[in-house]
């Protein structure tokens, strides 16, 4: 992927930050956040600050870019909320509203505020990060297993609804990466993809017409549940109740 203009959510910290960096060397890129960090010596791209749960701010964003000139050529959703636990306590339920807000309703907010952005450009995209748990979902977290599920049907029922307007959709399954975000997910046996190395496979493959891309070992994990899907499931099933378990009441 090369000469585009890219817009990342997400794109101040961990996977979305390691994207911008690799992308910015043949494209043009802007990154948001809701808590922009301070501009690093070099930095190839721009940031600004806007939140994916907040239409308002995305507006102004728009607006901003609008004023420069900017169409974005493509559109990468990687804003996500994650949170574990008992989602049958309060907190958990308070928790799965944030994840709801950001993760579903979040690239949906994004699509309706630069959707014309797409129809102007020569070669519009959209690349949404779901994940191995849209396909086993984890008890631990089922909020946001759902909102990766909706994520995974939403990208290819996008593609088909775009397909007659040259629209790419690609989606990005990942196994858990080692950030901020999954710092408190301590599980036997769980290894964490670092974010630079998940970065680094989903830009060789973008160069390549691939409409979903599986990152590290959720490939792996994608290929037996196609062969052994109740056998992995009962794995995920496992893992969730013993992590459940260990947890403070």
């Amino acid at each position: 992927m090369k000469e585009r203009t890219i817009l990342i959510s997400g794109g101040t910290a961990g996977l979305g930050l390691e994207l911008a960096r690799l992308l910015a060397q043949d494209n043009c890129v802007i990154v948001f956040g809701r808590t922009p960090v301070a501009a690093a010596p070099g930095q190839a791209f721009e940031q600004f600050s806007a939140d994916v749960a907040d239409l308002e701010s995305l507006l102004r964003l728009r607006e901003t870019l609008a004023q420069r000139q900017v169409v974005v050529d493509v559109l990468i959703n990687n804003a996500g909320v994650f949170d574990s636990g008992d989602v049958f306590k309060p907190a958990a339920q308070a928790a799965g509203a944030k994840i709801i807000a950001t993760n579903i309703t979040g690239p949906l907010n994004l699509l309706r505020v630069f959707g014309d952005d797409l129809a102007r450009s020569r070669h519009p995209a959209i690349v949404n990060m779901s994940s191995v748990l849209a396909y086993a979902p984890a008890g631990f977290c089922p909020v946001y297993s759902g909102s990766k599920a909706f994520l995974s049907a939403f990208s290819k029922g996008l593609r088909a609804a775009g397909s007659g307007r040259g629209l790419r959709v690609v989606e990005v399954v990942l196994p858990m990466l080692d950030t901020s975000m999954t710092s408190a997910i301590r599980i036997a046996g769980l290894n964490k993809l670092a974010p630079r190395a998940a970065a680094e496979q989903i830009v060789r493959e973008l160069a390549t017409n691939a409409t979903q891309i599986r990152i590290g070992e959720a490939g792996i994990v994608m290929k037996l549940l196609r062969l052994i899907p109740a056998r992995i499931q009962a794995r995920f099933d496992a893992i969730s109740q013993q992590y459940l378990k260990d947890q403070p009441l």
